[in-house]
């Protein structure tokens, strides 16, 4: 048993926790703790009896970051400037300017991606408060809607232009390498909802067809990957349909930028290009990389890999390209034809899912007619086959099957199916892995025009990391 023992040392009182413990045939007393003197373990249980201190941790390091970025372009002074008086009917009494209240919007999206109605209690945990002095409560959704509609749709044009201006002044990014693409955003806007006219319902590239969508078109510079231009449209305009008007922007902000649009590379994906894109382009004076159907130049695109070289590209290793004229839009153009192997691992990952529920279909239908108890017709059976093909029509040129009678039973029928070799080797070989890319920039080097086209990917990278 453990008990309190005390010891004189130079006159001085020390206790000490100690126990009992045979050791032989001798008793013998086990320090177990050291206490002190009485002083000592008199002032340790008063602090012990004291509530405990409380510390509370806060997010400033990216958060003063770009704030800094935001004060180094002057962001705040230029939307205040463009922004409008409130609507009347609304309280003139603002917790912070519109500007501020925007780039609190954008900060929070680059570091924590939430809705409005959840941005507060991101702001609770970050040094917000202490920099701008408000209360991070009372920004609630309403509020940030109630500043956005105090920005005309007419002024983002200008504010871009500026904005633009001063990152290239400022951090000198070059601009003559510029990428384009669009993505499109489902809402959770209500159909009955007829204030907005930009959220319809179209094609959504997350699969969410049945929310109505509103389209993003972004135009980066390759040096930095930094936004110059935004354009949103309706959400049922495609790609094609919705090129023209920002090609027309495009040309307005080069202006902007004091950027000779000669001197300027567009590269864009083949969705935003037809007969009269092509021609439109053209006409803007434009430099440009745009990727093309291979399907649609197949002299070009299927042609055998022992025509293709090899060419170093720069960041990228060797490729193996093919670089011809051709008639693209009714006019001569270079175009060059790229051969991936990681393209094509990936196309034919995917026609083996493809393939699958092709082979169930045809099994089941095997089983069936082995199985079978009454006569059945060949033409209603080919009507069957041709459904369960139709079911992927990328399959149905690989898929070869024979129908055969059966000789000891007339009326009933044994299927038989494979995948056709040759067709199979056009398609891993020709077909898959390839990429093909149309330029005006016919005295670039083969890897030049690649590098530029390949910059495309690091644009689309932007779309999906704010989607995530």
């Amino acid at each position: 048993m453990a008990y309190l023992k005390s010891k004189r040392i130079h006159g001085h009182i020390y206790w000490y926790i100690v126990e009992s413990r045979r050791v032989g045939s001798r008793v013998k007393t086990v320090n177990l703790a050291y206490l002190g003197r009485a002083e000592e373990m008199l002032r340790e249980r008063r602090q012990a009896d004291r509530p405990p201190e409380r510390l509370k941790s806060f997010t400033h390091g990216a958060v003063a970051v770009l704030l800094s970025l935001a004060d180094r372009l002057g962001l705040v002074e230029l939307i205040d400037r463009y922004a409008r008086p409130p609507r009347p009917g609304r309280s003139t009494r603002r917790l912070l300017s519109v500007g501020q209240t925007l780039v609190l919007a954008a900060i929070g999206r680059a570091l924590h991606p939430t809705s409005k109605r959840g941005w507060s209690a991101w702001a609770r945990q970050t040094t917000w408060s202490q920099l701008w002095r408000f209360d991070p409560e009372r920004i609630t959704s309403a509020f940030f809607w109630d500043q956005m509609d105090q920005v005309p749709v007419e002024a983002l044009g200008p504010l871009q232009a500026e904005l633009g201006r001063r990152v290239r002044d400022r951090f000198g990014v070059s601009a003559d390498s510029l990428f384009y693409d669009v993505t499109n955003f489902y809402t959770f806007i209500d159909s009955r909802n007829t204030h907005c006219d930009l959220p319809q319902r179209g094609k959504n590239k997350q699969k969410r067809n049945d929310l109505r969508q509103f389209q993003v078109g972004m135009l980066v510079s390759r040096d930095g990957w930094v936004p110059l231009l935004a354009k949103l449209y309706r959400g049922n305009h495609n790609d094609v349909t919705t090129f023209p008007q920002a090609l027309e922007a495009i040309g307005q902000q080069c202006q902007e930028l004091g950027l000779d649009p000669r001197q300027v590379t567009l590269v864009a994906d083949k969705g935003n290009v037809s007969k009269k894109n092509w021609h439109l382009l053209d006409a803007s004076r434009i430099g440009h990389v745009v990727s093309l159907v291979p399907s649609q130049y197949q002299d070009w695109a299927y042609r055998p890999l022992e025509a293709f070289d090899t060419c170093e590209v720069p960041e990228i290793g060797p490729v193996r390209v093919l670089r011809g004229r051709a008639d693209v839009a009714g006019r001569q153009r270079t175009v060059i034809v790229l051969d991936s192997p990681t393209l094509r691992d990936g196309q034919l990952r995917g026609l083996q899912q493809q393939i699958q529920p092709v082979m169930w279909g045809l099994s089941r239908l095997h089983n069936t007619l082995a199985a079978a108890k009454r006569r059945r017709r060949r033409a209603g059976i080919e009507s069957q086959i041709q459904r369960i093909l139709a079911q992927r029509p990328a399959v149905r040129k690989l898929i070869r099957w024979e129908l055969t009678e059966r000789e000891d039973r007339p009326g009933f029928w044994t299927l038989d199916w494979w995948v056709g070799a040759e067709a199979f080797v056009l398609l891993r070989d020709r077909q898959y892995g390839r990429r093909i890319l149309a330029t005006n920039r016919d005295g670039w080097p083969t890897e030049a025009v690649i590098q530029a086209y390949w910059g495309q990917g690091e644009a689309e990278l932007v779309f999906r990391q704010m989607k995530d």
